[in-house]
């Protein structure tokens, strides 16, 4: 299928055709050119993610926000981490942290599993780096999501309960303190 502007040359011109970059280029032959946009592209898997085929001048990409989990992090040979894993709403950058924090604990699970002179990619052994990664990241995905629900609600009773608890939450330092290190991963 042939799909105009996707072809570019160092300077960053476009060619609305293969003729035009053709004639622009001095290609001898047609098919040198042609050739790409003639071979039909297989279909993607069932379930894989759609695929770009052009980018537009003053185009725009856009993710979804919100909350994503995985029920399972692992399986034979294969652990998710990150955000392939789980997404949570981007309060404070907790994303990045809990990405970070799922690293460590499968470089963790791996050292270990290589210690002990077994298969690092056995299911029993992942299955610690789900376990451990899940206990953590469960809490953080409610906890976030909670916020953002509580932050986006005008709702009045609601809302005045809200300051008071950012109130005293920023009166009691110890608190203060312990939830900016959880945080923060530390």
């Amino acid at each position: 299928m042939y799909h105009p502007t996707l072809v570019k040359d160092q300077f960053g011109t476009h060619f609305d055709t293969p003729l035009h970059f053709r004639a622009k280029c001095g290609f001898d032959s047609i098919d040198k050119v042609l050739t790409p946009w003639r071979q039909p592209s297989p279909p993607p898997p069932m379930g894989a993610p759609p695929v770009a085929i052009s980018v537009g001048d003053k185009s725009r990409g856009m993710f979804p926000l919100g909350l994503g989990h995985s029920v399972h992090y692992v399986r034979k040979r294969l652990a998710l981490i990150g955000d392939a894993a789980h997404r949570m709403h981007p309060l404070a950058g907790q994303g990045v942290n809990v990405g970070f924090n799922d690293v460590k604990v499968l470089v963790d699970v791996l050292n270990t599993s290589v210690d002990l002179g077994e298969d690092i990619g056995s299911i029993h052994q992942l299955m610690g780096y789900e376990a451990t990664t899940q206990r953590a990241n469960v809490p953080m995905l409610m906890a976030t999501d909670g916020l953002k629900r509580l932050f986006s609600s005008d709702y009045g009773p609601l809302a005045f309960l809200r300051g008071v608890g950012l109130n005293a939450t920023n009166g009691v330092e110890p608190l203060k303190t312990a939830l900016m290190r959880h945080a923060m991963g530390l």
